[in-house]
């Protein structure tokens, strides 16, 4: 990857200037990982390189934002069933798991993201010692984009929750993120015609 390096007098490991430099490299290397540029190969080379705990988060994203089933269903296992994932990796994962023009491998995880939410409510697994942030983080992240999901699975979700009558905190998170999604696409109808 070709990034500018910064002047050689904030060199130092522990400048400001070195750490934007890795920051931008991330995002770069994040990015390039989303639309299929860059695999495994070149994610491990910039961990290698980053060889820091931020580095370790950074990379656990950039792993959750390839379009590929192998690296979708890595990361929802590590995100649903591995409970020693620190909480800023966990973030790292989560945030980067859901992206724009991967529907293929998105759409098996739109039930399965029901069930994590009962897993979540009834404190099954990984969920019976997770934090706040992590529980949080989950739910917010993990709900299916607009690009897998429609009005009809959204009356599902409502369903859903009438039936299984979650805690204020699974039921907050859905409703927030439901409806934020009925309002895409009610926008997404409208600029259509």
């Amino acid at each position: 990857l070709m990034i500018r390096r910064p002047p050689r007098s904030t060199r130092k490991e522990s400048s400001a200037a070195s750490d934007v430099y890795k920051r931008q490299r991330w995002r770069l290397v994040t990015a390039l990982a989303r639309l299929g540029r860059v695999g495994e190969d070149e994610i491990a080379a910039e961990l290698q390189r980053d060889n820091t705990i931020s580095g370790s988060e950074q990379a656990a994203g950039a792993r959750a934002a390839m379009p590929t089933a192998q690296a979708k269903q890595a990361a929802w296992q590590r995100a649903t069933t591995d409970d020693s994932v620190p909480n800023e990796t966990y973030r790292q994962l989560v945030m980067q798991f859901i992206q724009p023009d991967q529907t293929e491998v998105l759409s098996p995880y739109v039930d399965p993201y029901l069930e994590l939410c009962k897993a979540i409510d009834s404190h099954e697994g990984q969920w019976a010692k997770a934090g706040h942030a992590q529980v949080q983080n989950a739910l917010m992240w993990l709900f299916p984009s607009t690009e897998v999901i429609d009005a009809a699975w959204l009356n599902k979700l409502e369903g859903w929750v009438s039936d299984n009558d979650p805690g204020s905190t699974v039921r907050r998170v859905l409703a927030e993120r439901a409806d934020n999604a009925r309002r895409i696409l009610r926008c997404q109808e409208a600029s259509r015609g």
